[in-house]
Order: structure tokens, then sequence, then C-alpha cells
């Protein structure tokens, strides 16, 4: 986290069922994305709920964080997403047990955000910090990136001149997942990001990093990332804008597939995106395929043949899924065989994303190893 402690506290003014509180308590918790705001006076009762949403506003928030008081003029899209008359006294701390001589109890609403919140602020840091991370153990400093800090929740990027959205889809394709931003701070500003974290998704890197016997090599892991780094920045300026967004979308599809734990239907529809978008052309081609994945004949009609019916055959896809399998495994058993996965329908999912990932890495120029979760190629 940006802090040491997950609670920043301070003051706001809250507009609540038409009535204004200023200068009012407020706790905003960055491990539950969610700020607690005191609503009243002790054992006052705060009303119904549909009477308070109306003029709902929170306005001047003033946080006190170890960098200075960080000043919000205006929460857009707040949340209501409860209420509590005579909960217990958001202000208090570890010291008011030993110095409050009574126990107060004052009604207090919970707010959600569903837009940023930007603040104002002294420090005059450039950083950026996003989750999940991926351990780096140190500083390191990427060529035409910025200096890199990765941890193993979080991952923050320094001094960084990259446009945020390419450093995002950037930094996801290095972490092998979907990165979500958590905050940004420059030139004397603040910005959260209160309603994205998303604590299922695990970093899963597609560059290799261990070594032969299985050892975890954080110098394997700082090597792999900034390879990706560099070369997806690097191929992104390389193409004009319109085919940039649309490799952008296709690599945060192909992502949200491999590192999401949704249906298995989803993952085939994610990787079926990606395949049109790597195919390049308005008809699925096979011939595509065997060039731009490195595959076989063999392998390239059983991708089409599963592609057509997931798109446009309305059938049960358990049968379709035994023949991929099999003919996946006829036309070059060694690369099927190496993808992990006990059933024949995992197979051909961990199949698919292997070779398509490892494609993936070669199209943006990455010279580094691919983890060994990859299919042995062919000689």
């Amino acid at each position: 986290m940006l802090f040491e402690d997950s609670k920043l506290y301070g003051t706001c003014d809250l507009t609540l069922g038409g009535k204004a509180i200023k200068d009012t308590a407020c706790a905003l918790d960055l491990a539950s994305a969610s700020m607690m705001v005191q609503a009243g006076e002790p054992q006052t009762s705060l009303g119904l709920r549909q009477e308070l949403v109306s003029a709902f506003r929170v306005e001047d928030i003033r946080l006190q964080t170890p960098y200075g008081t960080a000043i919000c003029q205006r929460a857009e899209e707040p949340l209501l997403s409860a209420q509590e008359s005579g909960g217990n006294w958001i202000g208090k701390t570890v010291l008011t047990r030993l110095f409050e001589e009574e126990n107060k109890h004052f009604p207090y609403i919970r707010v959600l955000f569903n837009a940023p919140l930007d603040f104002t602020w002294k420090n005059q840091i450039d950083e950026v910090i996003v989750t999940p991370g991926l351990d780096t153990a140190s500083r390191v400093q990427v060529s035409n990136i910025g200096q890199v800090i990765g941890r193993k929740k979080t991952l923050s990027v320094i001094d960084s001149k990259v446009d945020d959205d390419e450093l995002g889809v950037a930094i996801s394709l290095a972490v092998g997942a979907p990165v979500r931003f958590l905050a940004k701070t420059r030139e004397g500003n603040l910005k959260l990001y209160l309603n994205t974290p998303r604590p299922e998704l695990q970093p899963r890197p597609l560059f290799r990093c261990a070594d032969k016997e299985g050892w975890w090599k954080t110098d394997l892991v700082i090597k792999g990332l900034s390879n990706v780094l560099v070369s997806t920045i690097s191929y992104f300026a390389k193409i004009p804008s319109e085919e940039k967004n649309l490799t952008m979308d296709a690599i945060m599809v192909f992502l949200e597939g491999r590192a999401n734990s949704g249906a298995f239907e989803l993952k085939l529809l994610a990787l079926v995106r990606f395949l049109e978008w790597f195919d390049g052309a308005k008809t699925f081609s096979k011939n595509a395929l065997v060039e731009r994945l490195n595959i076989s004949q063999g392998e390239a009609e059983a991708i089409v043949c599963l592609r057509n019916q997931v798109i446009h055959n309305r059938m049960d896809l358990r049968p379709c899924l035994d023949k991929t399998a099999e003919e996946l495994n006829k036309a070059n058993p060694e690369r099927f065989d190496a993808c992990r996965g006990m059933h024949p329908h995992l197979k051909v999912l961990n199949y698919l994303f292997s070779v398509c990932g490892e494609a993936l890495l070669r199209k943006i120029g990455f010279e580094g190893d691919v983890d060994d979760y990859f299919p042995k190629r062919g000689d």
C-alpha cells in the first residue's frame, strides 16, 4: 500500500437527506475500498435509507497521510452502501481507550466510490501502484520505463513517462494477470482507485522464473519482467494507434481468460477473441495459425474446428473438446502431453493458453525463456 496503515483518518463535508454536516469525521479504509463517515450526533437516528440518498454528497475530504494532508474537493459518484444508527465511534483509536471517558456511539454511513478520488497534496513523487504484484526483492531500473519495485501483492513504477494505459497493459503482460491500478501520484496530485481491486487474481508470469530444479530465482524474475516491459512498450511504439488499441484489448482479454477462475466456456471465448485478433484476417485461417502459432497443420485444424463449434454451433461442447484433445494429441503428442492437466478438457485449455501465450511473447519481441508451463517446441 502507499501507506503503512491501511486507514486514513480525517474530515469531510457530508450532505445526507438534504441535511449538510460540515467537518464531520471520516476514515478511508484502503483495504476494503470504503469510507466510514460520521453522520450525526450520538444516539440520533439516521432515518430511512431512501430518504438519505436524496442530495447525497461527500465533499472537501481532508485525510491525514504520512506526507501531509490530502484534499479532495468532491467525490464523484459516491454510493451509500450501509448505515448504522449508533454504531461504534469511527474516531476510535488505540489511545481513545485511555483518554475517552465515555463510550460514544455515533451514527455513521459507509460509502463506496464508483469513480477515482482526486486529491491534492504536498508530495511531489511520481509513482503508480498496481495489484497483483511480482516480487523483485529490490528496485529495478528498466530502460525507458522507470524504476520498478515489485512486491508480493503490489508493484510500483516510479518516474515513468509511459502512457498509463500502455503501462497498465505492459505490466499486466509482465505479471501474467490483468493488473488493477490502486493509486497514481504525480506533481502534487494523488488519485485513488477504490472500486477495482480483485484479490482473486494472482501473478502467473509467462516467462521462466525458476531454474531446472524448480527453485524460484529472483534474477530470472527481474530479467523476464524487464524484458517483457521493454518489449511491449517498444512494440506499441511501432504500430498505428488503431492497431495498438486492438492489440491492447486482445492482450487484456487473453490475460483475463488465463488468470480468471471463471467458467470453462468463458475461458474458451476469451481465447477465441484473442485468436481472432492474432489471425488478422476476416476469416479464421488454419494456414495463418500454422505460421503465427508455430504449430502443425493438424494442430491448426483442431483449433479451427473447436473455434467454429464454440462460435457457430449450438451443441454440447464436451464431445467437441474430446475430439479436440484426440486430434491435438494425434498431431503432436509431445507438445500436447507437455501441457499440464489430468483431464483432457483441461489439457486442451492449457494447450491453447500455452501456444497463444508463447506466440504473443514472440510477437512483441520477447527474447527470454518462456515458462515450463508452455508446451515444448518441435524440432
